[in-house]
This record gives structure tokens, sequence and C-alpha cells, in this order.
């Protein structure tokens, strides 16, 4: 919802001057441009429409936005020779921006800690990992050596069946893990 800032029935210069007037400072010169009808026709060489948003004080010394609206009633390719001027109080739409920019920021935040939540899950799950294997290929290397030894080749057999059942039981636990996030769980 836009509620205009000044009536129809006043002229664009008593509505641009009573503008002017409440302007922030550090928007002075960029509202004063709009005095300016070349600039204006400038701003809508190539568009139908053009708006700046300026921050302005009000009688009671409220803050409030305002956009300044032109529009331009000739084809895009012609030069202006009619035009509007609008002056819209803009408070609804710059609060819903931050509303929209702080859940952006939320979610963004949100984002990043469950990418870091991964990253930390790979690489602990990596460390992990490697164990077992590191114990697989160790004592697999170590069994190919064993020579006339049924005793010592059993041991680690055997040792290798036990790093590899926790190898398995940590892939099936990742491979889980990724059906619940994938809502399959």
């Amino acid at each position: 919802y836009l509620k205009p800032l000044y009536s129809s029935m006043q002229s664009f210069y008593k509505a641009k001057n009573t503008f002017i007037q409440y302007c922030v400072k550090e928007y002075m010169e960029r509202a004063l441009k709009y005095s300016d009808v070349e600039y204006i026709k400038k701003l809508l060489r190539n568009k139908k429409k053009h708006v700046d948003r300026i921050k302005c004080i009000d009688v009671n010394g409220v803050i409030n936005w305002i956009d300044i609206v032109l529009l331009k009633f000739d084809n895009v390719n012609e030069d202006v020779t009619r035009m509007a001027v609008g002056f819209i109080n803009a408070d609804d739409i710059v609060e819903q921006e931050k509303k929209r920019e702080n859940e952006l920021s939320l979610a963004l935040e949100q984002a990043q800690a469950a990418n870091n939540a991964k990253t930390s899950f790979l690489y602990n799950m990596s460390h992990d990992i490697r164990t077992p294997m590191n114990a697989i290929v160790g004592y697999t290397e170590l069994a190919k050596n064993v020579e006339n030894n049924p005793q010592k080749t059993i041991e680690y057999l055997e040792k290798i069946k036990f790093a590899e059942e926790n190898l398995l039981k940590l892939i099936n636990n990742v491979l889980e893990m990724a059906r619940i996030e994938n809502g399959q769980i």
C-alpha cells in the first residue's frame, strides 16, 4: 500500500518545494536535481519510469523515506514532452526490504553454519574412515609376508575383518545420515 505524500491537486512546484524543505541534509543536493526539468528528461531518455528514494523529516520530526517517481507518457525512444512526478511515502517498502534483508541474512548464517557442520563432519569422517582403512592395508601386507605361521595369518585376518566391519558401520551411518537429510527416512 502506497500512500501519496501530496494530493494530486497541488502543483508540482509547491509539492517539490515542500518536499525539498523537509529533506535530510545529506539528501538535499540529490533532491534539488529534481527541480531541473532537463535533468528529469535525461533520466527518462530511454525509459518510461524512474524512482529515487530520499530520506526526509516530517513536521513532527519523524524520519520518512520518500520515493520520487517520474513517469514518462511518451514512447520510450521519444524525447520527453509529457511526464508526471509523484512523491510517495515509502516507509512500508523500506520496512519490508529491511525485514527481507534480515531474513536473507539469517538464512545465509544458517546456510553457512550447515556448510561448516558438513565440512567438519566430512573432516572427522575422513579421519574415522582412514583409521580402519589403514588397519586393513597394514594387516593385509603383514598377512602376505607371513611364512609358515598359520596362527599369525589368522590373527591378521581377524584384525582385517574387525577393521572391515568398523569401516562398513561408518559407511552405513554416513549413508543413513544422507537419507535422513534428503527426507528419505
